[in-house]
């Protein structure tokens, strides 16, 4: 998500330096000198977001189906 945030022109200068986001651990602040500004950084962190969610659901609906797939060992088949 925080690459969502990279290559905006939105935030607040910082020692010069153009900053929207504070992160710590798991956690994102956004800043901005505006209300729209802060809307337009919330919602790009929004829709990453979102596409991670989908990304993972798809990885996993994919996962369950390669292992639905296959037969599990012990059963069905004898050795000789």
């Amino acid at each position: 998500m925080i690459q969502a945030l990279k290559n905006v022109d939105i935030g607040v200068k910082v020692s010069g330096q153009l900053t929207s986001n504070l992160s710590f651990a798991d956690d994102i602040d956004l800043i901005a000198e505006s209300q729209e500004g802060l809307q337009h950084l919330t919602d790009k962190v929004n829709g990453s977001s979102k596409r991670l969610e989908t990304e993972s659901q798809d990885k996993y609906q994919e996962d369950k189906s390669d292992s639905n797939q296959q037969e599990p060992r012990g059963y069905g088949h004898h050795s000789e």
